[in-house]
């Protein structure tokens, strides 16, 4: 596996804070042919070692900034709250992955109030995170919750990895992960 795939295999991992499994294995998966055993501390560290000598420390933080689901409203549309920090001017249009209970991430689209039924100094102003809404495709709160939507889900920033070109790429978590 090249640098490359590296990253993207520890970008594309889900790993919003408190929530990092995914990475985690990602990261014991990569170091496995190199380290004689593992655990996992009451933390959720991944601790390695090899061999008897004395101990070396690498660090790099497993999470990322994210966000979690504060409130489905009666119409399907979720609210969310910060998990980190987050500038709000970025945030309208983009798709999110929301990881529900059982496992499973969904895609949604982060929406605001429609720009021609807003006055001109509403359409000026940043809309903070608590005004903006996630768009699941769910016609109601029900509906939301029959797909698996519930209070206190994690969700990221939809943002893959992909080459911009020869020795360049994108991607999220690379503040995090990359040491």
């Amino acid at each position: 596996m090249n640098l490359a795939e590296k990253l993207q295999r520890l970008s594309d991992a889900f790993g919003v804070a408190g929530f990092e499994d995914e990475v985690r294995e990602v990261i014991r998966e990569m170091v496995a042919p190199y380290v004689d055993g593992w655990e996992v501390d009451p933390l959720g560290n991944l601790i390695c070692w090899r061999g008897q000598g004395e101990p070396v420390m690498l660090d790099a933080h497993m999470d990322e900034v994210g966000f979690m689901v504060r409130w489905i409203e009666k119409d399907g549309f979720l609210r969310l709250t910060a998990l980190g920090s987050w500038d709000d001017r970025i945030l309208l249009g983009h798709r999110l992955v929301i990881r529900t209970r059982s496992g499973e991430k969904k895609l949604g689209v982060i929406g605001v109030t429609p720009p021609h039924i807003l006055s001109e100094g509403e359409r000026q102003k940043v809309v903070p995170l608590e005004e903006l809404f996630v768009d699941v495709g769910a016609k109601s709160r029900e509906e939301a919750l029959a797909l698996g939507f519930r209070i206190g889900d994690p969700a990221t920033i939809h943002y893959p990895f992909a080459h911009i070109r020869e020795g360049y790429v994108t991607g999220k978590a690379f503040d995090d992960r990359a040491g």
